[in-house]
């Protein structure tokens, strides 16, 4: 069995201008003026260097801007080990869960290992070189990766978003580069663990369980394996797999002569995982080991879901468009949000993924979609999405840029598909892979229909790499995906709704012709004591004229981008008041008022039109670091009023007030679970105190009825509040009627009556 040593904590780290030259030791580095401070692993040289005194908090006023200086910098990490004299005979691999990025690697002072990816992991066996009697010396030098990025070529087609040609070489997370939600921060350092594993020479490598059909009555499931052996002719092996879950027990098991072999088999009875909401999240404990004779050579043990999960899709433009997902052959409606990164410095993801996954159920998710200019996710994550039903869109690493068709950038892509994939691939969670973010939409738009608005990466690459791994899941080749017919992504029935971000019920918003929304969001300014911890008192009020403001809205002072995220929030709290509140206090509130009525409009208005729409995406959680933002939490954890809203446009079932039309409005309810329901509502105006609607109701599982309507004027503003009991559970809703502007203080008095509703929350 495996014996894994952890090489994490303390290291010596050494840095200094790049000048061409690859250093091996400490001492060359000392010999060129190399400065030495000490380094944490997994970590990041921005908070190694701000730990040192160097440098201030990059996440606080504008100190993020200090550190583009070191984007021309190399860094030399050492530290000692002594390897286990009790493991000797055994392989040892030296396992790096992440290095950012181009490093070259060295046990006493001999190259083993150079790396050119930080989205991937990286191992090496080191038993012919590893030292048993005396202590180890480990070191990793990285390498600047803008002069890296320098010694490749770019082409025409090639562009990178934000003025970041760069990032369509490196393969580094695209928002590092700088993004609209994220600050230019290329750090570099052993951003993931760095281990030690013994391990005897025969173990398992490749393990791939995958369910080919499921009822309630039987589930046929799919084994593939290989394994590794040092014998030079094959014995016979046995593989055996067994699964628990609860009571319920399987067992299959198959002889072979050879290292790699497949078998089906079928469990009675099965315990189908589900989304949340539509059923529970069994998890079967998969054990598989494999035997020599009698002798137990290897053993793994993992957690699976036995569930089929796919998208009916058309993208046809002359047939009627599908995107539906699909779970155990039933139709799933989508109520989602897209995951960003969790912080600009990834060494401190780990800690923050419970939280964040706390969040998105906390306010009613079912779906996750991990956006293409992020990293790969942990297994933690993936971990908690199978225990928490939330269904995962897996965009692969690329986003709003033209990606290079060359071979070798074709191979690197190839390579890390193929890693990333059959890493994940036995999760429930994973409905989807995605080819990328935006390419087609952003990129690929400004090039006629034929040869030029090929992709070799997400039309060849990526499909021959889910075919060969991942055979059963949905592959999307971009999203928003561009067919070679289409003029633009809006013609397609999975869309990104981006537009003007102007009123949250205009035109664009709500005549769009999506299916299915895989983002969509609008501004909310963090509350008044989390915009403290990161602006300075000085520059606080007004956002006007302030640097801080500007660098927390993402901008950099070489390039402005189309539109500055601090005017337009102001812009859109001007649309629902009729002006810019002067006070700091009341401009939050009106903010985080503006973004919560606008993502409850959009998330209602899918699901009203249910049957229709399929789901909605929108964007999205928590921050990744301080900022101003569509996040509806904070990056201290802070929930924004969107996120309490939101909590109660996505109940299960759910009652919800249309926009006025014909002198009135409608009353619908839709339930998103499999389950019958009946129960009894009631709407009230809330000035008045005056029922104007109520009744008794049933709703067939996936259904949809309008269940009443009542009489409206749109000229008389006022506030709606819905209530309805399901057995001796109550459930609450609200609706804001009337054209705006709304008086800030009356909509004031208006949220404190919805924050009282339960489950009661505080207001900003």
């Amino acid at each position: 069995m495996n014996t894994t040593v952890n090489l994490n904590d303390t290291w010596t780290l050494y840095f200094g201008d790049d000048d061409g030259q690859i250093l091996t030791t400490t001492q060359e580095a000392e010999a060129k003026g190399y400065r030495k401070i000490d380094a944490q692993v997994p970590g990041n040289v921005e908070l190694d260097l701000m730990r040192a005194g160097l440098e201030q908090d990059p996440f606080l006023a504008g100190h993020v801007l200090d550190f583009e200086k070191y984007e021309y910098g190399n860094w030399l990490f050492e530290r000692h080990f002594s390897a286990d004299i009790g493991q000797r005979g055994r392989q040892v691999l030296l396992r790096f869960g992440g290095i950012n990025t181009f490093a070259t690697i060295y046990l006493n002072g001999n190259l083993i290992l150079e790396t050119t990816n930080m989205l991937i992991p990286h191992s090496v066996d080191i038993s012919d070189s590893i030292r048993w009697d005396t202590p180890n010396t480990l070191t990793v030098f990285i390498r600047s990766a803008m002069n890296q990025a320098r010694r490749m070529t770019y082409t025409a087609a090639a562009r990178g978003g934000e003025h970041g040609d760069e990032m369509t070489r490196l393969r580094m997370p695209p928002h590092c580069f700088g993004w609209d939600i994220m600050p230019r921060l290329l750090s570099a350092g052993l951003w993931k663990p760095v281990a030690l594993e013994y391990r005897d020479r025969e173990f398992l490598e490749d393990l791939y369980l995958t369910t080919l059909q499921a009822s309630e009555t039987s589930a046929r499931l799919r084994f593939v394996y290989t394994f590794s052996s040092d014998q030079w002719r094959l014995p016979l092996y046995r593989v055996e797999l067994t699964g628990r879950c609860g009571e319920q027990t399987f067992r299959a098991e198959q002889t072979t002569h050879f290292i790699s072999n497949s078998f089906d088999f079928t469990v009675a009875q099965p315990q189908l995982w589900w989304p949340r909401g539509y059923g529970a999240q069994p998890l079967y404990e998969i054990t598989v080991r494999l035997y020599r004779a009698d002798t137990l050579c290897d053993e793994r043990i993992f957690r699976f879901g036995i569930r089929t999960a796919t998208v009916d899709a058309s993208f046809d433009l002359d047939k009627p468009q599908r995107f539906q997902v699909l779970v155990n052959g039933k139709p799933i409606f989508i109520r989602g949000s897209n995951w960003v990164p969790l912080s600009a410095l990834h060494s401190l993801d780990e800690r923050r993924v419970d939280q964040a996954i706390k969040l998105a159920c906390g306010c009613g998710c079912n779906a996750l979609r991990c956006w293409g200019g992020n990293v790969y996710e942990s297994q933690r994550f993936y971990d908690l999405c199978d225990e928490k039903g939330l269904l995962v869109w897996q965009d692969f690493t690329m986003a709003c840029s033209g990606q290079p068709s060359d071979d070798a950038f074709a191979s690197i892509i190839e390579e890390e598909a193929t890693v990333v994939g059959k890493a994940r691939r036995n999760h429930a969670c994973i409905l989807l892979w995605a080819g990328d973010n935006e390419v087609d939409a952003v990129v690929y738009k400004n090039y006629p229909k034929g040869f030029a608005r090929y992709n070799r990466v997400t039309r060849e690459v990526l499909p021959r790499v889910v075919a060969a791994h991942d055979p059963l899941r949905f592959y999307l080749p971009s999203s928003p995906y561009m067919p070679a017919e289409y003029d633009h992504a809006m013609q397609g029935p999975e869309q990104h709704l981006w537009g003007p971000r102007d009123d949250f019920k205009g035109d664009f918003y709500r005549l769009n012709t999506a299916l299915f929304a895989s983002e969509i969001g609008y501004h909310g300014c963090p509350s008044a004591d989390s915009l403290r911890k990161f602006i300075t008192e000085d520059e606080l009020w007004p956002f006007a004229g302030s640097r801080q403001w500007l660098v927390h809205n993402s901008e950099r002072p070489l390039y402005k981008r189309g539109y500055d995220r601090n005017e337009l929030m102001a812009k859109q709290v001007a649309i629902l008041f009729g002006q810019v509140p002067e006070g700091l206090d009341d401009f939050v509130f009106a903010s985080q008022v503006s973004q919560a009525e606008a993502k409850k409009f959009f998330i209602e208005q899918f699901r009203m039109q249910k049957g229709k729409k399929t789901g909605l995406i929108w964007w999205n959680v928590i921050d990744g670091w301080p900022q101003i933002s569509d996040a509806v939490v904070d990056y201290y954890y802070t929930p924004k009023l969107a996120w309490h809203i939101i909590g109660r446009s996505q109940q299960d079932v759910q009652l919800m007030i249309d926009e006025y039309n014909a002198w009135k409005h409608r009353l619908i309810a839709v339930n998103d679970t499999f389950k019958d329901v009946a129960g009894s509502y009631q709407v009230t105006h809330h000035e008045s105190g005056t029922c104007v609607a109520e009744g008794n109701f049933t709703l067939a599982p996936d259904a949809r009825v309008e269940l009443n309507d009542f009489t409206a004027n749109p000229s008389h503003q006022g506030l709606y509040l819905i209530a309805w009991q399901i057995g001796d559970r109550r459930f609450h809703n609200h609706y804001v009627a009337g054209r705006y502007p709304y008086s800030l203080e009356q909509f004031r008095s208006w949220m404190q009556a919805i924050a009282g509703l339960e489950p009661a929350f505080k207001l900003p």
